[in-house]
Order: structure tokens, then C-alpha cells, then sequence
């Protein structure tokens, strides 16, 4: 290998065209562009290097004969489409350093293994268990495999992705009783016999099913929609149906949902609903039906909102949605008042409804599991969120800030990763500050005690903060964590703070005085930028201490005189 056998743009691999059977990437190498080693059929094993963040779409896409893959502690990012027919693949080698990432029996799981995401397709099982630590199936995990026949998804499971086994062998799967929601295509073209879905699950989504052989489907009591082409198998089946003939008339069949000539057996309830199982059916099947008279208004690609055209002040999201996207646009915009989500909906992607200024409302799924950054941002009229036992991440920022009427935010006690106290969210060990309720008129605002970083943008812009007083755990303080607290006059920081971030402490007009631990390590120059009352720095350690950090002074407005609280 050379680096002429490389086409790189701002450390961004472009194309390789090499003949390397084992390919160790450059140090400079940040990503892996879309389809940089399309079709590189001499590569058998891939060491990436350290330093690199991402590998885009499609990047190994057709790398036939790639056996091993090695993953290093900073890569942060893979797209589920990276690896797609790259069928030899027996390992996937994860750095023990790596927070994001982990490697069992060769697959590639997430850190926390809640999420598989890909299976190494290589290995020449003919059956395999999806282990019960696993709650979502990622999108594309088991794509073309071609030697499963067999799949029992662990009894956890709640969420199979979009295409998770699209072309495979596949002839038998067992589908988890939680399972909530089948993606659009997941078994598309493999060989399943038999379609078995579980009482739990509400809706089956665009071309779930596809051309499987499949002569016989079972289908749940709680089922509420099928959308185009989710059951349209190759064979015309029987469908067997566990409610009543009011259930299924009830059913959202989307054109083409089911083969036509279908013969369709209804067999009752064997017991009565239960009050609750009533109550959240009628729920369900309130939205779908509303949901159903502005379909023509939304535009739906591959199970992902893109588009709502309607007028309408509140919006329904039908159960043909599983993720709302960071491109959604909304033609009334500024009107929009309230979104109901349904809860085939797993994810609200990056930026999703940033600028929404006149959503009061929004009715979150059960079965969220992600919430990207700024997915929320700058939704000045919302009210109030609240965060669903299922959720598995919340990104940094969600909120992000400009949520000006935001008084409420309360997560599930059961939920695993995330706690609410007094309308914060913290990480469940209390070590994160994730998001404030910044519309809040609260003046002095007490952490718990086990805090280690308040991540960026979460007490920005809160209008009546006048105090803050940081536990002693705090070690660092992210971007623009405080920034716009324009009537903040007192802060105590952490005697263990050894961060602060740009922009944290930017446009604070009242502060006047600060003290400064000794214990800093970093400042960033603009840490206080247009603080123009700051006039009075005092340092905790001595000047000579001080001195060791030139960058110190950069980060402290002109204006401010800096006293040292040792002598040495």
C-alpha cells in the first residue's frame, strides 16, 4: 500500500485503489467516505486507524472476500449500510477502549450490547439466538446473509430495523413477545414458510413481508395497521386472526398491504380485554384513524417522515412511520400546535423539529428509543416533555435551547438510563446533567450531588437564573452550558472542575466576580466571552500555578483584574 493507492479529501478517504489483501489505513484518516472501498474484492482484513471517527454509507459495500475488521477506541460512528454484501465477514475486533462499541462471538454490538448491529455474516451457523441483552436489531444487521436458516430473537427485543434481514436464507424466525413494530422490509425476500407476529405488536410496516413463500400468517388482536405491500408474500396464505371480527374490520390495510385473494380466518378472542388493554387499544386505534384522513398530506420514504402538507394544527403520525427524519419539513410550520406520534415510531433523528416555534405539544411513543441532538431545539411554545420508560438514548442537547416556555420535563422512574429531578434530566448514575426545563422561573438551581459534567447548551438562555452553585464531583462544564443567563450574578464552581468549554459562561451581563479552582486544566478563550461586568478573577491556587497555564489569561475579559488565593 501507498498513499497514491488513496483519493483523500480533508482526511476524508474518497476512493481506494489499491490491491492490498491486509489494509492498514493512514494515521491522517478521519472517515471513510460513501462507497470509498466499493467493490475491493482483494481486501480480506481492514485495520482502521486511530483517529478516525465514521465510516459513511456504503463504504465496504460488495467487499467480498473481507473476513476481519478492526475497530479502534475513537471510531464513533458507522452507518448500518457500511458492511452491506460483505458477506465473509467472521470478526469484527473491538478496541477494550472504545466507549461506543463491542464485539461478542464476532458480531458487532453496541457498548452496553442493547443493540446489535451488525452480524458477522461470515460464520457458517446455520441458527442463531439473539441474546436477551439485546433490545433493537439495527437496521441491515443480518442483510443478505446466506447461511442462517433459523432465528430466535431474544425475549427483549422490541424494535427490528428497516432491512434487518432483506435477502437473507432465512426460513424460521421466532419473534420476541415484546416486539412492538416490524420495519419497513425487514424480512423482504427471505425464505420464511410461516409468519408468526406476537400479541404485542401494532403495526407492520411497508414491505415487512415481501415476496416471503409464506402460506399461513398469524396475526394478533392488537394489530392496527398494515401498510403497502407488509404482508404481500409470494403464496396466497391463510391468515389466521386471534381477535374479532370488530378488530379486524378496525385494521388500516394500505393498498397492497396483503395478497388479495387471501383467505382470512377469524377466530375470536379467547379472553375479554382487559380495562387497560382496552383503554390503550382504543388510544392507538384513535390516532391511527385520525392519522389516516391526513395520509395523503405526509410523505413517507422507506418508513421515515419526510414531509407533512397538510394544514392542520394537530398532526397524527400514522403506524407506517418508524422514524422521524432530520430533513422533515412542514408546510404550516409556524401553526403547528400539537404532534401525536404513534408508537411504531423508534427515533426522532437530529434536528428533527429544531424551529418549531409554535408546537405547545408533543405526545412522545411508548417505544422511542433515540432522541437525536437539537431534535427539540428551539421550540419556543413547548410546554413540557415527557421521557418513556423504553428510552435507550437521549442525546446532549436535545433540547439544545430557546425552549423559552419549557416547564416540565419528567422521565419514568423505570426507565434504566435516564432520571428527572426537579425538571433536569440527568444519566441514571447522576454523573450527567442532559436538559433543564429553561422556561422554569426557578432563581438558584441545586444539582445532586454525584454530578460529573453538565454537557453543552443545557441552562443557556434561562431567563431567571440568578445563582449556581456546582457539587464538588463536577469536573467539567460543556459548551455554552450557561451562556445567555443574563441575570446570573453568583456562581460557585467545583473544587474538582477541570473543564470549561467554550461559550460556557458567554453573554452572562450581570456576573461580576468568579472563582477559579485550582484544580483547572483547560479554558477555552471564549469560556467568557462578553461577560462585560466580569471585573474580578481570583484564582484558588498560586500565581506560579497560573503561570503553568499561559492559555489561562486568554479565556478572562480585559476588563478583569486576576488575584491569586495562595501565595505559592
Amino acid at each position: 500500500m501507498t498513499i497514491n493507492d488513496f483519493e483523500i479529501v480533508n482526511d476524508e478517504i474518497k476512493k481506494y485503489y489499491g490491491t492490498d489483501k491486509v489494509l492498514e489505513l493512514p494515521k491522517s484518516i478521519k472517515s471513510i467516505g460513501v462507497e470509498a472501498f466499493k467493490n475491493c474484492f482483494d481486501i480480506e482484513k481492514i485495520i482502521l486507524n486511530e483517529g478516525i471517527k465514521k465510516i459513511d454509507k456504503q463504504a465496504f459495500v460488495n467487499c467480498a472476500n473481507l473476513k476481519s475488521v478492526n475497530i479502534p477506541n475513537s471510531l464513533t460512528d458507522i452507518d448500518p449500510t457500511a458492511f452491506m454484501y460483505a458477506n465473509n465477514i467472521i470478526e469484527f475486533i473491538v478496541s477494550d477502549d472504545n466507549q461506543y462499541y463491542k464485539a461478542i462471538k464476532g458480531s458487532l454490538y453496541s457498548k452496553d450490547e442493547s443493540v446489535l448491529l451488525f452480524y458477522a455474516n461470515g460464520l457458517t451457523k446455520t441458527s442463531f439466538t439473539v441474546p436477551n441483552s439485546v433490545y433493537y436489531i439495527r437496521d441491515y444487521a443480518f442483510f443478505a446473509n446466506k447461511t442462517l436458516k433459523k432465528v430466535i430473537i431474544g425475549s427483549n427485543t422490541k424494535w427490528i430495523g428497516n432491512y434487518a434481514f432483506c435477502e437473507s436464507k432465512l426460513e424460521s424466525v421466532k419473534l420476541s413477545k415484546w416486539l412492538s413494530t416490524i420495519c419497513t422490509g425487514s424480512f423482504q425476500f427471505t425464505n420464511l414458510k410461516k409468519i408468526e407476529i406476537p400479541c404485542n405488536v401494532t403495526s407492520i410496516c411497508e414491505n415487512a413481508f415481501l415476496q416471503c413463500p409464506a402460506k399461513k400468517i398469524f396475526l394478533p388482536s392488537t394489530l392496527l395497521s398494515v401498510a403497502t405491500g407488509g404482508l404481500m408474500v409470494s403464496e396466497v396464505p391463510t391468515i389466521v386472526f386471534s381477535g374479532d371480527k370488530e378488530n379486524w374490520d378496525l385494521i388500516t390495510l394500505y393498498d397492497n398491504a396483503i395478497v388479495p385473494n387471501a383467505s382470512v380466518k377469524i377466530i375470536g378472542r379467547k379472553n375479554k380485554w382487559s380495562e387497560k388493554e382496552l383503554k390503550i387499544y382504543q388510544q392507538e386505534n384513535n390516532i391511527e384513524t385520525n392519522a389516516k384522513k391526513q395520509l395523503k398530506d405526509f410523505v413517507i420514504e422507506e418508513g421515515i417522515l419526510k414531509e407533512y402538507r397538510g394544514s392542520e394544527t394537530t398532526i397524527y403520525l400514522p403506524h407506517t412511520i418508524t422514524k422521524i427524519s432530520s430533513e422533515f419539513k412542514c408546510k404550516n410550520k409556524d401553526e403547528l400546535k400539537k404532534i401525536v406520534c404513534s408508537n411504531s415510531i423508534y427515533e426522532i433523528e437530529r434536528n428533527a423539529l429544531r424551529g418549531y416555534q409554535g408546537l405547545e405539544n408533543i405526545v412522545l411513543p411508548e417505544n422511542l428509543l433515540i432522541i437525536g441532538p437539537y431534535a427539540l431545539t428551539d421550540c419556543q411554545s413547548l410546554r413540557g416533555i415527557s421521557i418513556n420508560e423504553s428510552i435507550k438514548y437521549i442525546a446532549e442537547s436535545f433540547t439544545g435551547y430557546r425552549c423559552y416556555r419549557l416547564n416540565s420535563l419528567v422521565v419514568d422512574p423505570r426507565n434504566h438510563r435516564y432520571l428527572s429531578k426537579n425538571d433536569i434530566i440527568y444519566t441514571k448514575d447522576g454523573k450527567k446533567v442532559i436538559a433543564y426545563a429553561t422556561g422554569k422561573n426557578a432563581k438558584e438551581i441545586k444539582l445532586i450531588s454525584k454530578v460529573v459534567r453538565i454537557c453543552p447548551y443545557v441552562f443557556k438562555n434561562v431567563e431567571c437564573l440568578e445563582a449556581i452553585v456546582l457539587p464538588n464531583s463536577v469536573e467539567s462544564i460543556g459548551v455554552a452550558a450557561f451562556s445567555e443567563c443574563k441575570k446570573l450574578r453568583y456562581v460557585k464552581l467545583s473544587k474538582k472542575l477541570r473543564i470549561i468549554e467554550p461559550y460556557a459562561f458567554s453573554s452572562c451581563y450581570n456576573l461580576e466576580k468568579i472563582e477559579l479552582p485550582s484544580s483547572l486544566e483547560y479554558i477555552d478563550a471564549k469560556a467568557f466571552d462578553v461577560c462585560t461586568k466580569l471585573t474580578s478573577v481570583v484564582y484558588l491556587g498560586s500565581k506560579e500555578e497560573w503561570q503553568n497555564h499561559p492559555e489561562f489569561t486568554d479565556a478572562i475579559p480585559q476588563q478583569a483584574t486576576i488575584t491569586f488565593k495562595k501565595n505559592k
